[in-house]
């Protein structure tokens, strides 16, 4: 994903499943009466996607101001208007005029209501976040409508009152501010309790927990949000976990002494929670003799928490420059470095201050800030875009890529709390994320980006309203796959995607059902397996073949061919070759980066595997394009037919 120099990087972003994060609260675009998108409006949200607004805005506005255009791509292009007018223009009034005329006349009144109460609590105007929220609740038609709604309304419930207790103010504490919180909690502990594992949930109510003083509902937040994508075997985490899972029980709020305030201070902020534990250290209501915040390493935490905000309000301004072609990227790295001197400055050093080291913004988990916050990553350039992947490390341990004959010794380590995960994902806006990075013996995870998909894919399997509309849109983007491969053999196929995920899918929870357990045992089963095939493709195979690549074959430059050879054994080596194709059946297939260009060839190679292996192929319709069928092959011929397209596999010698 990202290049240093000093990280020797050499892969760009891990492929991701978009649907992890869209699946539960995100745009909300597809929950209700699924429309294929017209050409048109395909063409106009793929540029931008691409990030080329100045192409997406007249396509865009041609749609809205068409006479043809079908109401729900009118509704949809005026919507992406609106959020390109809010995240890239600056110009807040223009889209909330166009948020409200949408939602004024539009048959889904729930996206852009969502989007303007996303765009309001942004820019800290709580109170109207919480109104588009209400209608979007009031709107929903749909468990996923109501579900994204309820989400939204919860945050803006909370924020407000974290943004005044991260400054220690006793509004927080407050009757008004309670009602909120207690309103928040109470609609998100169906979530936590039920659906445990979904991040958004999770931390809001985390966060109305801690300033209710409810212990144990703060520790089922914790838990839940730490449950999926390896984080619950964490060793990083397993200190804070036995530390929040003895105090947070009895939690006494204001009346708890300083020795158990500083314990749970530490733990939270140990737990990457650095606003969490902030606002326990600041709580003005603790008598002084158990106050915290004057102790050196939590005056050195709220220096580090606010640091974090300015980093990536900095950053975030930035992306916004870039987005606009105005972007300065040498005033931008003057600005962090001046920020991460002052942090510097300002932190306690027993021993004296050393020099500020540079590398702080370069490889942190390396550094001073790694050692002291769990601070990784730094910045570098991302499909040609300067840009900051920094977040904080949850898990940190020692693996072994083993393909083909050839190891490589890997460091993984995974990040939550994230700073900034790039330029594009901050572009992307939800629909999309960098899922992490690798190079000579590194491989990071984005957690954020995983953790969601193991109780989204179970959602979908599960729920009777989501698998049938998830059905309908699958057989008629099937419907159109066939016409979509005979214009051009290698075209990104919805339709096939979207059966490659169900069918691998189906098959792990047919496996745990067959193992006889049911109700909450089986959701939480279903969730691990598909989490632990989903991080071993695309993190250990996938990362995994580029350490090898950068240890035995460090002459190869092309980054395309890197990122076609570390698919290959991304399927090569899947525990569940057709999760593996989420990061790979994309629409950026043929695209002029480095992923679409391997994409493009991967596409070449399985369609020419198809073509030699007609006879071998069960149900095989002869005279139909064969992109379209690649669902027919078993999961060991996909192996096998990775095996065969890559150069490394050929070289090893056969008895």
């Amino acid at each position: 994903m990202m290049r240093t120099t000093a990280l020797r990087v050499s892969s760009l972003p891990l492929a991701v499943l978009v649907a992890l994060l869209t699946g539960f609260a995100g745009r909300c675009r597809a929950d209700a009466d699924f429309e294929v998108p017209s050409p048109e409006l395909r063409e106009a949200e793929r540029a931008s996607h691409d990030g080329r607004f100045k192409d997406a805005r007249p396509l865009l506005e041609a749609i809205v101001a068409s006479p043809s255009a079908r109401r729900g791509d009118r509704d949809a292009a005026e919507q992406e208007m609106a959020r390109i007018a809010w995240r890239i223009d600056g110009k807040l009034d223009a889209a909330r005029e166009r948020l409200e005329r949408i939602a004024q006349g539009a048959r889904k009144k729930v996206p852009p209501l969502l989007l303007l109460s996303r765009m309001e609590r942004t820019v800290g105007r709580f109170e109207a976040a919480r109104a588009a929220a209400r209608r979007a609740l009031a709107a929903a038609g749909t468990e996923a409508e109501r579900r994204s709604a309820t989400t939204a309304l919860s945050s803006a419930l909370v924020d407000e009152e974290v943004e005044a207790a991260r400054l220690g103010k006793s509004d927080a504490y407050g009757e008004e501010g309670r009602r909120r919180l207690i309103e928040a909690l109470g609609l998100l502990t169906p979530f936590v309790r039920d659906e445990p594992g979904l991040l958004e949930p999770s931390n809001s109510a985390l966060d109305a927990a801690l300033l209710l003083d409810d212990g144990p509902a703060a520790l089922t937040a914790w838990s839940s949000y730490y449950l999926a994508a390896g984080a619950a075997d964490s060793t990083l985490l397993a200190g804070p976990r036995t530390i929040l899972s003895a105090s947070l029980p009895g939690w006494k709020g204001p009346a708890a002494s300083r020795r158990e305030r500083e314990s749970v201070v530490e733990a939270l902020a140990g737990s990457r929670f650095f606003t969490e534990a902030v606002i326990l250290a600041k709580d003005p209501r603790a008598p002084r003799d158990a106050r915290v915040d004057r102790l050196p390493r939590i005056r050195d935490l709220v220096l580090y928490e606010s640091f974090i905000r300015d980093a990536r309000g900095t950053t975030d301004l930035y992306y916004r420059d870039v987005a606009r072609g105005t972007s300065d990227p040498d005033a931008w790295m003057k600005k962090l470095r001046r920020r991460a001197t002052r942090l510097w400055k300002g932190l306690s050093w027993p021993a004296g201050r050393p020099p500020f080291d540079e590398k702080v913004l370069e490889r942190s988990a390396d550094t001073e800030l790694g050692t002291r916050f769990g601070t990784a990553g730094g910045a570098g350039t991302t499909g040609g875009y300067r840009d900051l992947h920094m977040g904080h490390r949850v898990v940190d341990e020692k693996r072994v890529a083993d393909q083909y004959g050839r190891r490589a010794e890997i460091r993984f380590m995974a990040l939550d709390a994230m700073i900034s995960n790039g330029y594009e994902t901050w572009m992307w806006d939800g629909e999309g994320s960098h899922g992490g990075w690798g190079g000579v013996g590194l491989v990071v995870q984005v957690r954020p980006a995983y953790a969601e998909g193991g109780p989204w894919r179970w959602q979908e399997l599960t729920d009777p309203e989501r698998r049938a509309k998830a059905s309908a849109k699958m057989a008629e983007e099937t419907e159109r796959d066939r016409e979509r491969a005979e214009k051009d053999p290698y075209a990104y196929l919805p339709g096939l995607s979207q059966r490659l995920l169900e069918q691998g899918l189906v098959t792990f929870l047919d496996e745990e059902k067959a193992r006889g357990i049911s109700g909450g045992a089986l959701r939480s089963a279903f969730v691990a397996a598909t989490d632990r095939a989903v991080i071993e493709s695309s993190i250990f195979a996938h990362e995994g073949r580029h350490a090898i690549d950068s240890q035995f074959f460090e002459d190869m430059k092309d980054r395309a061919t890197r990122e076609y050879r570390a698919k290959l054994s991304e399927i090569a080596f899947a525990p569940a070759p057709r999760l593996a194709f989420g990061g790979i059946l994309t629409d950026g297939i043929g695209n002029p980066t480095p992923h679409g260009q391997a994409n493009l060839m991967l596409m070449k190679g399985l369609v020419a595997w198809m073509d030699a292996h007609r006879a071998a192929i069960a149900g095989l319709e002869a005279g139909a394009p064969l992109l379209p069928q690649l669902d027919k092959l078993t999961d060991e011929q996909l192996r096998a037919a990775a095996r065969s397209l890559d150069p490394m596999a050929a070289a090893v010698p056969t008895d």
